[in-house]
């Protein structure tokens, strides 16, 4: 299912390759083609767009700010006389060069800091960060560390219910696709519906980051105990309903992916 996908670059930290990157931050105009009259001043030097960095979303008319990776390696142009061309264009209000701060490090320095559509924070950690949840923990506490794990899911989890019902999404087969999607958007995992009945659910994860990371440290057999976490609390709080989740293919046994078996229990 995920062989087509591409990675998605986290494109305000570059860690350079080339010798001739360089940024631009723009303020622009939010209107119908300022980012082709910018674009369009670049391709005419033949300055490459590495990567585009957009402010949170504005409205037409107000002021957008961007930050461009630009790769000068064809360019017979210096960045200070695209930087001019550039604060000639009508839409933009502001540019400013930004040239790389060490000799293999450019980070976009004005946009912080990280929100998504909504406007709420996020926190970006790497997955050598995660190994400390994945892997020490475990080591450190054992069975005790691994419960901390999944509990702790399950207040995540528990959270997007809150935040689908405040959406007005109501089905639960919606809640789940939209949790599905708004774990892929945060590169979390890949998941799918594979079987769907009225007490019984089974979602297959493509490239869970919890069992990659286990498994780069030799963790055998079920390992996701965090995101088993989140889709527990996260079915409960939407029903208000008992669930057991159980791991039953993982990729650190061997599974080409990882799938939670998903039971709601009877009412008492």
């Amino acid at each position: 299912m995920c062989a087509a996908l591409a990675p998605l670059l986290l494109s305000n930290l570059y860690f350079i390759q080339r010798e001739k990157l360089v940024g631009f931050h723009i303020v622009a105009v939010n209107k119908p083609g300022a980012l082709v009259k910018i674009s369009s001043v670049l391709g005419k030097y033949n300055v490459n767009i590495v990567a585009i960095v957009f402010s949170s979303r504005i409205e037409l008319g107000e002021k957008a700010s961007i930050f461009i990776i630009t790769d000068f390696t064809y360019s017979e142009m210096k960045p200070k006389e695209i930087e001019d061309k550039l604060k000639e264009l009508d839409v933009a209000q502001h540019v400013n060069l930004v040239k790389p701060q060490l000799p293999k490090i450019l980070v976009d320095p004005h946009h912080f800091p990280v929100v998504d559509d909504l406007n709420r924070r996020f926190i970006l950690l790497s997955e050598s960060a995660m190994k400390s949840v994945v892997v020490r923990l475990r080591e450190t506490f054992g069975t005790g560390g691994l419960a901390f794990l999944y509990h702790q899911g399950k207040i995540v989890g528990t959270e997007l219910a809150e935040t689908y019902r405040e959406m007005g999404i109501s089905d639960l087969k919606d809640a789940i696709k939209m949790f599905l999607l708004h774990l892929l958007a945060l590169g979390r995992y890949l998941g799918e519906i594979t079987y769907y009945k009225e007490d019984r659910i089974i979602i297959r994860l493509h490239r869970n980051w919890e069992c990659e990371v286990a498994m780069k440290h030799n963790v055998k057999g079920p390992a996701s105990y965090f995101e088993r976490g989140v889709v527990a609390g996260f079915l409960e709080k939407f029903t208000g309903r008992k669930v057991s989740v159980h791991e039953i293919k993982c990729l650190a046994k061997g599974d080409p992916y990882c799938e939670f078996l998903v039971t709601f229990l009877p009412h008492r």
